[in-house]
């Protein structure tokens, strides 16, 4: 069985970056700094949308430490970063209000965006449902 995915990182001095998982066999530092990682979050797309992803940049604004920079060159106009954005790392549990995960909703194949809990409830009632089926209870 394979996993599809990426995991979304914020290194010791504040760069959020990301890899698709299953590329590197130890965590990758930043590609900015080289620094190491200090927070990690695996988003898992092996059996459809990306369960756990969280959105870049609406879901790490409330972790912005300063924005990045970027240099418009007065004569031909050309802009470049200079600087990247700066993050605070954030403990896992602190994150995981803003995770979006997705439950297939079975009589139309659309996917319904919802939270951790509401996914682990959903799951719950379909496990119920087919162990009520099986056993005819």
């Amino acid at each position: 069985m394979s996993y599809e995915g990426f995991d979304q990182y914020i290194c010791k001095n504040g760069h959020y970056y990301f890899y698709g998982a299953g590329y590197f066999d130890d965590v990758p530092n930043c590609p900015y700094c080289g620094a190491e990682s200090a927070f990690c979050n695996s988003v898992d797309q092996t059996n459809g949308p990306p369960q756990g992803e969280l959105k870049y940049p609406k879901d790490f604004e409330h972790l912005l430490l300063s924005p990045a920079a970027n240099e418009t060159c007065d004569h031909c106009g050309h802009t470049k970063r200079i600087s990247e954005a700066v993050y605070r790392a954030p403990t896992g549990e602190e994150m995981e209000p803003y995770r979006h995960y997705y439950h297939e909703e079975m009589s139309d194949g659309e996917y319904k965006e919802m939270t951790r809990e509401e996914l682990d409830k959903q799951e719950e009632e379909s496990l119920a449902a087919w162990n009520q089926f099986n056993t005819g209870e």
